[in-house]
């Protein structure tokens, strides 16, 4: 399990990301932990 891990960040590492969601908590939370994985990560507050 471990060595997935390693493997899915070394190939999510170069890719950037757009992430939406409403719900500030689950903004921020979830965000603080793709930002571990994805080399740049765009938030924004919703799809509008």
């Amino acid at each position: 399990m471990i060595m997935d891990i390693i493997e899915l960040r070394n190939k999510l590492n170069d890719l950037n990301l757009l992430y939406v969601e409403d719900e500030e908590i689950v903004r921020k939370e979830v965000a603080y932990f793709l930002k571990k994985f994805f080399k740049n990560v765009d938030i924004a507050k919703n799809g509008r």
